[in-house]
């Protein structure tokens, strides 16, 4: 297949990224985030390439809406250079911001490294219940950590506080798609 044909299916791909600016309707940032991530990254432009995973960090670090962030930190993780991607999220687990925290977790959930038990094993306790449940989602894929992701799901099941609860019933209905 010719080099044209192939980059075809994303040449609206620059008016779409026209579109995203601070002022965007959140279902309409949703929509082109779907757009993007069923993008093949590997088939753009390096130019757009590059512009593209620009926008997704600038989501990432400045949308108000939580699912905007969540879903650009996956697809960033998911299609970024490994360095940027980890150095990125590394940034983003040091922050202040629990939404902040909780994302990026998620986001390392999209990456197949061992290294990743080590980095997030210590979020198993971290207080925020979210937090915690998407450290869950993201080690259940590593048989090491398995036995105190188990514990730490279960201290959040019998725990009094109903937003650890809520938030462990969350981490298990993940599970189970996975």
């Amino acid at each position: 297949m010719p080099a044209a044909a192939r980059r075809e299916a994303a040449k609206p791909l620059p008016e779409i990224l026209d579109l995203l600016h601070d002022e965007t309707d959140a279902s309409l940032r949703i929509a082109i985030l779907r757009y993007i991530d069923a993008l093949d990254f590997k088939k753009l432009d390096p130019f757009l390439y590059h512009e593209t995973i620009g926008v997704l960090k600038n989501i990432c670090t400045n949308s108000h809406s939580n699912v905007a962030r969540a879903m650009a930190i996956k697809i960033f993780v998911q299609n970024a250079q490994p360095n940027e991607s980890v150095a990125f999220v590394m940034k983003e687990l040091a922050s202040h911001d629990d939404r902040i925290i909780a994302n990026a977790i998620d986001g390392l959930r999209h990456l197949n490294y061992p290294g990743v038990v080590n980095i997030l094993e210590p979020y198993l306790k971290h207080e925020t219940a979210r937090v915690r449940a998407n450290t869950i989602v993201a080690l259940w894929h590593y048989p090491k950590a398995r036995f105190r992701v188990k514990a730490a799901l279960t201290g959040m099941l019998y725990s009094q506080d109903i937003g650890h609860k809520i938030s462990a019933i969350y981490a298990v209905g993940q599970i189970r798609e996975a």
